[in-house]
């Protein structure tokens, strides 16, 4: 890490390191709040702005990226090789990553047929978690919040299943 913060001219201070590991050992898809109590763990004298800087840092150098989930709140995932999906549960901000070389190719293949170079992949499910379904069940309430036919995308949308329809 610090050959790779050298060749952009910046400097591995022991509390970037300290950020910096605590940052890519922890779950995906923390606040700057979440790393600051882990990082406060391990050395209680860092303070929330080394943190928050330290964590900006990280996006800059193309190591983490800014993850926003509909919820209001932003949060801070590492950048992966492989690019993965995230299931977000619009109620209770749940997020599980998922990896598909199925629909990675897909996205690939499409993006090659209209001459698009990708620089990122962006691919979120957002939902109900099965938690919150059940919770939702137990209080009486059954509202359908499905998204059948409902696209924010409008006429934007194009199927990349060659089925007709996803």
């Amino acid at each position: 890490m610090r050959n790779f913060l050298k060749t952009k001219g910046l400097k591995m201070t022991s509390q970037r390191e300290t950020i910096f590991r605590a940052f890519f050992e922890s779950e995906p898809h923390m606040t700057v709040e979440e790393l600051h109590e882990r990082v406060i763990s391990m050395d209680p004298a860092i303070a929330y702005t080394t943190v928050w800087r330290t964590l900006k840092l990280i996006c800059e150098v193309g190591l983490g990226e800014k993850k926003y989930f509909g919820d209001g709140v932003v949060r801070y995932d590492r950048v992966t090789a492989t690019p993965h999906g995230h299931l977000v549960c619009q109620k209770c901000g749940s997020t599980e990553e998922f990896f598909s070389s199925e629909i990675t190719r897909l996205l690939q293949d499409r993006a090659d047929e209209s001459g698009l170079l990708p620089e990122e992949y962006r691919i979120e499910v957002v939902g109900i978690c099965l938690k919150c379904r059940q919770q939702r069940e137990a209080s009486g309430d059954v509202t359908d919040t499905s998204a059948k036919g409902k696209s924010s995308a409008g006429d934007n949308v194009i199927d990349i299943s060659g089925a007709g329809g996803m």
